[in-house]
């Protein structure tokens, strides 16, 4: 409705799968923004500006032939399938009115947007795909333009109850994804919404179901399919934390653990979704290699531990060798030399030991031979258990790390934590005449309460050590999950009593970042600043402490406001 009776102002192609139409709809120009990019199809009315490239690619210069000053005659959709056609009334060199339809086809690493004249032939497409390429459709200059059929997918809009009905009860499909498997336009997501608002098991299948149980759920799809014939949207993204995980235009429920955001606009619901997706993922991606280094090391130390413990239980035998000496040299008047064995008394359990001996040495001899034993598996039991020690610290530490990649928002936060692999000695520092690189500036979460206090959460070790040390006083409290990684959580009291709702909020962030984030309830320490202690030579954001209190916290943040 938006784009009906537009005029097309202009045409930008600004990446090779991409293009955006200017379109003049009474003093308002509005973008319309086509992607066919196989990782990320999708149209939309964008706000943003985006610039020409300097040397015009073949097919915008194409659309500008066709399209531009042309009229927007109407934007429809066949069926449900995922194809955008606009409908343009454009006059050609003669001035003679012709149609021309613009088809965006959102089909993943198979999308395209393709040019047809008035007789539906293909005058061009973005992505040419001839027979080489596809042996179900060519997308050619020329050639006749038509939709590959979903053989096993029929479009809902022209089915009645009894059809569905009849579609589901032949099903073996679980009754969660049954609807995205045998309609067209259903996503997993809505699908899964739709049995959840019938309050059908989703993991039953359709033909387990009764007849009752089929028709709720047919009449459930169908009350959502009339809102789509009416056009009644409600534009949501669902968040898990700070993240979107899915959106939606028909009736949802929150699973559990996300929140609900109410858009303007269906464009805008894309945009937003997309755009904090696409900064997510660049962060992701970025974090491949630098988590791929720090889960190796875990790896390596897991192994390393597994020996050390396996070194560990060969010590036992250490107080089984000192009593053999021991008893060996209580007994030797008894025992005659050459023998291979001896048995004797032993004086702690009244029981006759059987102790193997080396018959070219003496008594005496063998004794000693265990006395040694005894004392080197004695320093081995000693070295080893440090080494345990130090392996478990870095296991912990390494865990810690790699749950730090998933708080990760910008550069800054992905700059520390590379610093740190590298002061740990996980990456290889390189030398040069270069300057380094300037650090960047410290910028830990912070949420603030309706009390006016101010709750500091570090996203890596490096700010977890910087908002224990550096943003806390002594008086200040702090906040960490029990025995589990996580961040470390300062309320910043400036002297103020804390009232037990910011203790609760504190506690809350400290479950929620933390590696147990996705547990209902989660045991969380909680002192003063004043009461931790830094380790000599300890990894970042490691401290010890001995005076605490302990709540019982949940996961929850939603409620919570973040202002930074």
């Amino acid at each position: 409705r938006t784009l009906t009776d537009g005029s097309i102002a202009k045409i930008v192609q600004p990446s090779s799968d991409t293009i955006v139409l200017t379109v003049r709809c009474g003093k308002t120009p509005r973008q319309l923004f086509l992607s066919a990019s196989a990782s990320l199809p999708l149209a939309y009315l964008s706000e943003d500006r985006y610039e020409a490239p300097r040397e015009a690619p073949a097919f915008s210069m194409l659309l500008r032939k066709h399209l531009m000053n042309g009229r927007i005659r109407c934007v429809s959709q066949p069926g449900l399938e995922r194809v955008l056609r606009i409908h343009v009334s454009h006059r050609n060199e003669m001035g003679d009115l012709t149609e021309r339809v613009l088809v965006l086809e959102i089909m993943g690493k198979h999308s395209n947007l393709i040019l047809l004249d008035e007789n539906e032939t293909v005058l061009d497409s973005i992505k040419r795909v001839p027979p080489q390429m596809s042996s179900v459709r060519t997308v050619l200059p020329g050639r006749d333009y038509f939709l590959p059929k979903q053989a096993e997918k029929q479009d809902p809009l022209s089915l009645t109850k009894e059809d569905i009905v009849r579609i589901l009860s032949l099903s073996d499909t679980p009754s969660g994804r049954a609807l995205c498997t045998h309609f067209t336009g259903i996503s997993t997501f809505a699908s899964e919404q739709i049995a959840a608002l019938s309050r059908i098991d989703p993991s039953v299948s359709c033909s387990g179901l009764t007849s009752e149980e089929l028709s709720i759920l047919a009449d459930t799809f169908l009350r959502e399919l009339a809102r789509v014939r009416e056009g009644q949207f409600t534009p949501v993204i669902i968040y898990r934390g700070d993240r979107p995980s899915e959106f939606s235009v028909l009736t949802v429920t929150a699973p559990e653990g996300t929140k609900i955001a109410v858009c303007g606009s269906v464009s805008s619901m894309i945009r937003d979704y997309y755009s904090s997706r696409q900064k997510y993922s660049v962060i992701r991606d970025k974090t491949k290699s630098l988590r791929h280094i720090a889960e190796t090391a875990e790896s390596r130390a897991a192994r390393k531990l597994s020996l050390q413990e396996k070194q560990l239980s060969d010590t036992e035998k250490a107080d089984r060798f000192r009593l053999f000496g021991e008893l060996l040299l209580a007994s030797a008047h008894d025992i005659p030399s050459g023998a291979k064995s001896a048995d004797v008394l032993n004086y702690y359990t009244g029981e006759t030991v059987s102790i193997p001996l080396a018959e070219e040495l003496s008594v005496a001899e063998n004794a000693s031979r265990y006395y040694d034993r005894y004392q080197k598996l004695k320093r081995t039991r000693i070295s080893v258990t440090e080494q345990i020690e130090k392996t478990k610290e870095e296991l912990t530490y390494l865990s810690g790390l790699i749950s730090s990649f998933d708080y990760a928002e910008n550069e800054s936060d992905l700059a520390q934590i590379r610093r740190e692999l590298s002061a740990q000695g996980y990456i290889k520092k390189t030398v040069s005449g270069k300057k380094g690189p300037r650090e960047e500036k410290i910028r830990p979460l912070i949420y603030r309460t309706d009390d006016g206090f101010d709750l500091y959460v570090g996203k890596n070790n490096i700010q977890n050590e910087y908002v224990t040390f550096s943003v806390a006083s002594a008086q200040d409290w702090w906040f960490h999950a029990n025995d589990i990684p996580g961040s470390h959580v300062v309320i910043k009291a400036n002297g103020r009593p804390v009232p037990d709702s910011v203790f609760e909020a504190a506690g809350r962030l400290a479950a929620h970042y933390s590696k147990a984030g996705t547990a209902p309830k989660v045991e969380v320490d909680y002192t003063l600043r004043k009461n931790l202690k830094k380790k000599a030579g300890a990894a970042p954001g490691f401290v010890i402490y001995h005076t605490n209190y302990s709540m019982m916290a949940g996961t929850g943040i939603d409620d919570l406001k973040r202002v930074q």
